[in-house]
């Protein structure tokens, strides 16, 4: 147990892929256990509003359907608002899966959402076969740019209801905790 505060420090100051592997390894945990844990440790002490907004950012923002596009993001908004990056981080690589899967889920409902064409993967087969390379990249971007709508619009009702639970249960967790607390004493 003497092994998780040198954990703590190397992903507070250091969130790369390569440095959780070498954790990893080194302790035999799985990721996500070690995610689970640093977020645990990080949410000691802070306020449930900060927690939940950073929890909040952190998986709305994670699901973007833009590879790399989110631990900018990410990290810009942790700074302008002045939340905890750990706990932004953690969610954002605890999600990342789900990134993935739902890239193609995105454009998806965008291109039902702006009542477009739908394109298969055989209509855009042929299209790279048969068309320009730039009207190629022109239809693609579109159909990025629809998906983008998409998670915006789903991002902001889905932010606002997932703040407003993480509140409710953050501040009835430091209630019971406080009680807990003055009972003991």
């Amino acid at each position: 147990m003497q092994m998780f505060p040198f954990l703590y420090h190397c992903l507070l100051f250091s969130m790369s892929g390569s440095i959780i592997f070498t954790i990893v390894k080194y302790t035999r945990m799985s990721k996500y256990k070690l995610i689970i844990y640093n977020l645990k440790q990080n949410c000691l002490g802070l306020e449930p509003k900060t927690v939940a907004l950073s929890l909040t950012l952190g998986f709305c923002v994670g699901i973007i359907p833009l590879l790399g596009v989110t631990f900018i993001t990410i990290t810009a908004l942790g700074v302008l608002l002045k939340l905890n990056q750990v706990i932004l981080h953690s969610i954002h690589l605890l999600i990342t899966p789900l990134q993935i899967i739902l890239i193609p889920v995105f454009i998806k409902a965008g291109l039902l959402l702006f009542n477009q064409p739908d394109a298969s993967f055989d209509v855009l087969t042929h299209e790279i076969l048969h068309s320009n390379f730039l009207e190629i990249l022109q239809k693609m971007g579109f159909m990025l740019l629809y998906g983008l709508a998409t998670w915006l619009i789903l991002a902001v009702a889905m932010g606002l209801i997932l703040y407003r639970v993480l509140l409710v249960v953050l501040l009835r967790r430091k209630v019971k905790a406080m009680n807990n607390a003055s009972v003991l004493d």
